[in-house]
């Protein structure tokens, strides 16, 4: 008998000839005598049956796992049913193959569906969502925090939306109080559980790519590194830190990671959670902000102040120079690029890591790589912040949009940020539009080759009118 499960599909990374399925299942018992199984039929777009596929959905992801759909066409629709089952063995099992038989003709099915992405290198438009800081604060009324997704889910529908990116703060592990804070694995799967069960956004991710970096909230708040070394700290502060930076980055692996695009070991055999995928003509790289972060150094361990780390500094900057001549590129930073803290002790955005920053600006800059886009989030306000080079020919624009839910209402932060900076001598200079704050908002971009202007943004209240009208924040603004 086919099973289902509350939480997925979700639809992850997807090309134009493959995509990337997360299926969730369950143990059979508490004593977990059988093994659990997802299953996939996948049909095209006139609902003719194509093939099924199989994963098995092991305990050491929490029962998550990924089904690699692939010999798909190019910009093509296609549905798809996954269920769960289980069995006493994998005798007679394989994953590697595709079956010829759907495995939903009984019991109850999840359905989904997606579009595979334009040939790389092809098509000129590209639609897309992104935000970040999901919160719920002391858990109460979940489905509050699930109606900004009802607002995408329109967009979806009316066929503006090719993808969604989320970029940070998916969770909330710390926020609930001491009494509340998840403190055991368990508890942070659970987390998981509970953000990704709501219908609209269960909805959403069914039915549309989505990608996902994490944050601090996943973590800790203000999570850096410095956690688990600082010798100022107490040793079983570090050692808790330690078990609880293993505790997140396991469910954050299961639940976010396993549908993103599939990334090798670090250098340091530690996962490499930064990636980089291209939609069409696109080519976008995702930073990791988290778990290479130290905010100061520590010379007796031979460790130097750092955001991304010395292995993925280098893969951004090769990713620069190789994507140089894409019309439009875009970089994903959790953390807002610029604009800077008045707080000049403040440790968490870009500007405590001015080198690192002007490594990639310079990099940038001597590529000219003039329609260069950054997504963040992080602030809980929304912004369109340009930072321009002294010569007047070169500019970056980094869009920042937040929170998908809040549970407050807060008016802009404008007050905390140096709106208009000048930066390295004077040599870049950024200004920074009205910063929108309050409780649900996303932002959409719209490219298009073939129109002046190129780029579009515009931002959105989450929370749709009654009649299912969308509410929005801002008009279109004119990037590129």
């Amino acid at each position: 008998m086919i099973n289902t499960n509350k939480v997925g599909p979700i639809v992850g990374h997807t090309k134009s000839d493959v995509s990337k399925i997360w299926i969730k299942g369950e143990k059979f018992d508490e004593n977990d005598s059988k093994l659990c199984i997802g299953t996939l039929d996948l049909y095209d777009n006139q609902q003719n049956y194509q093939y099924s596929k199989i994963v098995f959905l092991e305990n050491y992801y929490d029962y998550t796992g990924v089904i690699l759909v692939d010999g798909l066409n190019a910009s093509s629709f296609y549905h798809f049913q996954t269920g769960i089952f289980y069995r006493d063995s994998k005798e007679n099992l394989d994953i590697s193959i595709k079956y010829n038989h759907p495995f939903g003709t009984e019991g109850e099915r999840v359905a989904g569906s997606f579009t595979t992405a334009p040939t790389d290198g092809d098509g000129n438009t590209l639609q897309f969502a992104f935000g970040s800081c999901r919160s719920n604060i002391l858990k109460k009324d979940p489905l509050k925090g699930d109606r900004t997704f009802q607002s995408l889910n329109i967009l979806k529908e009316n066929n503006k939306l090719d993808l969604v990116l989320m970029t940070g703060d998916q969770i909330y592990s710390d926020i609930h109080g001491p009494i509340n804070k998840i403190n055991s694995e368990d508890e942070f799967y659970e987390e998981y559980k509970r953000a990704f069960s709501t219908p609209n956004i269960r909805k959403l991710m069914q039915n549309v790519p989505t990608y996902m970096i994490w944050d601090d909230h996943e973590i800790r708040n203000d999570w850096s590194k410095d956690k688990m070394y600082d010798p100022k700290l107490k040793q079983e502060d570090i050692a808790n830190n330690k078990m609880i930076y293993g505790f997140a980055k396991s469910a954050y692996y299961s639940y976010q990671h396993l549908h993103n695009p599939t990334t090798s070991k670090a250098k340091n055999s530690n996962e490499k959670f930064w990636y980089e995928f291209v939609y069409g003509k696109f080519p976008f790289f995702v930073m990791d902000t988290r778990s290479y972060r130290f905010k100061k150094d520590y010379e007796q361990k031979g460790i130097s102040k750092t955001m991304l780390g010395e292995e993925q500094l280098k893969d951004l900057l090769t990713w620069i120079e190789k994507n140089k001549d894409a019309p439009v590129k875009f970089i994903v930073s959790s953390n807002p690029f610029f604009p800077d803290k008045k707080d000049k002790d403040n440790t968490e955005l870009w500007g405590h890591f001015s080198e690192e920053r002007k490594q990639i600006l310079d990099c940038l800059y001597s590529n000219n790589c003039n329609n260069t886009i950054i997504l963040s989030g992080d602030i809980h306000n929304s912004a369109v912040s340009i930072l321009e080079h002294r010569d007047n020919h070169f500019k970056v624009v980094n869009l920042i949009s937040s929170p998908f839910y809040w549970g407050a209402y807060f008016e802009d932060f404008e007050f905390l940020y140096e709106k208009e900076k000048e930066l390295y001598d004077g040599e870049y200079k950024y200004t920074t539009s009205k910063m929108y704050g309050q409780s649900d908002l996303f932002m959409h971009v719209d490219v298009n080759l073939e129109r002046n202007p190129i780029v579009l943004a515009q931002i959105y209240n989450g929370k749709p009118e009654n009649s299912g009208t969308l509410k929005t924040i801002t008009n279109p603004i004119a990037i590129y």
